[in-house]
């Protein structure tokens, strides 16, 4: 049965989805770039540079804020994931994953507009870092909240963000046929 949230998405997304997916089904994978780059981009200079004992602290607090998470201690776990992304932003890096467990902690608590917005942030930073995929998962799960809260202008945005995403070679079969799926609610 399809929700009502997602024909909306369904519409603005456009038949050229359903139809490119069972496409890519028949005619198999399409042209992946290799290593899609978690570097930063040129000219950025980092602040400070991590070494191998500040990523293993940096694993070591997100291995602890996960913990706290499944706890549901909340503000603790919320803290040292923003920790994380702060030293990584300073460092230059990548704070996806700290990014997407922000996201998860904040729709778990029920707090959707938050929620949406982190992801938008989460898009951001890995069109930045050139993550094609962290990036069209988050601008529709975006997308799918925004809508959700009535928002059809940042709705809009993120579809017009994620369109050409789909359209990348960079974006394996798999990844357009779970957006696909989840459009038509199956």
């Amino acid at each position: 049965m399809h929700r009502p949230e997602m024909r909306s998405i369904a519409v603005l997304l456009g038949l050229w989805l359903v139809s490119g997916a069972v496409n890519a089904q028949v005619q198999g994978p399409a042209l992946q770039t290799a290593g899609a780059a978690t570097t930063s981009l040129p000219g950025l200079r980092a602040q400070i540079k991590l070494t191998p004992t500040d990523r293993a602290r940096i694993k070591s607090t997100m291995d602890r804020a996960n913990t706290l998470a499944q706890a549901n201690r909340i503000v603790e776990a919320e803290e040292l994931y923003w920790s994380v992304v702060i030293e990584q932003r300073r460092a230059g890096e990548y704070p996806g994953e700290a990014l997407r467990q922000l996201a998860k902690l904040y729709f778990l608590a029920g707090s959707s507009y938050a929620t949406a917005n982190l992801l938008s942030e989460l898009a951001e930073s890995a069109s930045e870092f050139g993550d094609p995929q962290e990036q069209l998962r988050a601008l529709f799960e975006a997308a799918l909240l925004y809508q959700q809260l009535g928002r059809g202008d940042r709705v809009a945005q993120c579809v017009e963000r994620l369109l050409p995403l789909l359209k990348s070679p960079a974006i394996p079969d798999s990844v357009r046929l779970e957006i696909a799926s989840r459009v038509l609610g199956r």
